[in-house]
């Protein structure tokens, strides 16, 4: 079957924060706050928090992608750093997965940007083997989040500092 993948719509919503959830909860990692209300406030903003891609196969959402933003130094470029890429169970290995991140390639060529940047869990040895397949170098780097009560401590800590 054909896959295509196009920019998320309004009615994307439920699914996409259902898969965002099935994400987190196959990768163990916490956070539970992409609802569809969060989905429609910061995607459809006058000025959208990320990029918001889904696949079809036979006109149902069986995956999706979301990127934001990003600067390198090393490369001292712009590019995309892909947050989140999903494909439901039964649709995988089947050209979803690439569709995607070909698609965001494109995004992120027609925005003037010239890479992509991900992270993957170190127990996640497919994924990895995937983006080896897509040609990706692996960078040795430790992921870091502060979030939370702990990112609250800090920003205040930062307020009553110099910066101007």
């Amino acid at each position: 079957m054909t896959i295509t993948v196009r920019r998320a719509r309004k009615e994307d919503a439920a699914t996409v924060s259902a898969m965002c959830l099935a994400l987190n909860e196959e990768e163990a990692v916490p956070g539970r706050r992409f609802t569809p209300e969060a989905m429609l406030r910061d995607s459809f903003a006058p000025k959208p928090r990320f990029i918001l891609l889904v696949a079809e196969r036979a006109g149902l959402v069986v995956g999706y992608a979301l990127a934001t933003p990003s600067y390198e130094s090393n490369w001292a470029a712009p590019g995309l750093c892909v947050g989140d890429i999903y494909v439901a169970p039964p649709d995988r290995r089947r050209g979803v997965a690439r569709a995607l991140i070909a698609a965001l390639a494109a995004e992120a060529r027609r925005q003037g940007r010239e890479y992509l940047w991900w992270t993957s869990l170190p127990h996640n040895a497919s994924a990895r083997e995937f983006y080896r397949a897509l040609g990706s170098t692996t960078e040795h780097v430790h992921a870091h989040a502060l979030a939370g009560d702990e990112f609250v401590r800090l920003a205040d800590e930062g307020e009553g500092g110099n910066l101007i």
